[in-house]
């Protein structure tokens, strides 16, 4: 049995990349690389190479699944070693599980393996809502703590 599932190529664009995979139980999922401009100050140049991910099941599935995992953490890795990009993910908190979604990503992160690779978050409390913002980009990029400093909501 295979350590994560097979995923197929669903749209890919300039501005969206986006996968689709299916596990043994039905469960269906997408992941998505969308360019995450909109989430920056309009001048922030070096923010327009930035990917936000997000994975979401299209259909859930009862069973716990290792290989949902896995097949998540292998396409941020191939996404990023092929792109090159900073990547940003969002935990929101409309059921009030942004911190254990911000602790799985620094799981994950962990496992992704990649030496050359930074992460951090920022937590921005909004009137009545709270998101919890991660990135992780190369080690190489000198943008790394600016692009916190561009992120418009804060």
């Amino acid at each position: 049995m295979s350590e994560r599932y097979p995923t197929n190529l669903y749209r890919h664009t300039s501005q969206l990349i986006e996968y689709f995979f299916e596990t043994e139980f039905g469960a269906q999922y997408y992941v998505r690389f969308r360019q995450a401009q909109y989430q920056f100050k309009i001048d922030c140049k070096p923010c327009r190479s930035i990917f936000e991910v997000s994975f979401n099941p299209e259909s859930a599935s009862q069973f716990p699944d290792y290989r949902v995992k896995n097949t998540i953490l292998h396409l941020i890795r191939e996404f990023m070693e092929e792109q090159r990009a900073p990547i940003l993910y969002i935990c929101d908190n409309l059921d009030g599980r942004e911190s254990e979604r911000q602790r799985l990503f620094y799981r994950w992160f962990a496992k992704l393996q990649i030496a050359e690779l930074q992460h951090d978050y920022r937590i921005v409390k909004l009137e009545d809502y709270t998101l919890i913002l991660g990135i992780i980009a190369f080690k190489w990029d000198t943008h790394f703590n600016h692009y916190f400093e561009q992120i418009e909501h804060i």
